[in-house]
């Protein structure tokens, strides 16, 4: 998890590099989509990256991609594999459910397609390596169609910040901007 401090000097270069200004609800609402599913090198590998391929200011959902994909995708699929192995040889049998709650979809995706609960409660150590190359094909396959399914989850947020609505005489108010921009007035 990214705390809101450590983001400050990568929202400022995005800032200063896509001519726009960051205020305090914007680096709030980046902070509430991304903190809890990027940590500090995943952050500053999304800015770099934003930096060498965007033309516009990128959205949280562009930065999640950026800042998922990191080093061989087979090495972090592995390290999903052990960790979903080493809770079934502690006794902790998951389904995938708690796969996805835990590691991610792409993890549950790579679960049922090594066999599930199933060959996960129990396997033949001759078994194993076909295991392992099923559930490392099923995550590599899943993240190729979509990045951010390789991302932990983090913790359901609403995206906006929570606002209080106008009253009668604001959203008025409101309404006639728009209808002047749009060249009637009601």
């Amino acid at each position: 998890m990214i705390e809101l401090r450590e983001m400050a000097t990568g929202m400022a270069a995005l800032a200063v590099a896509f001519n726009r200004e960051v205020d305090a609800h914007v680096a709030e609402v980046y902070h509430t989509v991304l903190g809890p599913r990027l940590d500090a090198a995943g952050w500053q590998r999304a800015v770099r990256r934003a930096l060498e391929a965007e033309s516009f200011f990128p959205p949280p959902a562009v930065l999640l991609r950026y800042g998922a994909s990191e080093g061989l995708p087979q090495a972090r699929a592995v390290e999903f594999y052990d960790a979903i192995v080493s809770c079934f040889e502690r006794g902790e049998g998951l389904g995938p459910r708690e796969v996805s709650e835990r590691y991610g979809t792409a993890a549950m995706e790579a679960f049922c397609a090594a066999g599930g609960n199933r060959a996960f409660a129990w396997c033949e150590p001759r078994d194993e390596p076909f295991r392992r190359k099923a559930f490392v094909q099923g995550w590599v396959e899943t993240v190729a169609v979509d990045p951010a399914l390789a991302l932990p989850p983090g913790e359901a947020k609403l995206a906006l910040p929570a606002v209080e609505e106008p009253d009668r005489h604001e959203a008025a108010r409101i309404l006639g901007g728009i209808a002047d921009r749009a060249g009637r007035r009601p």
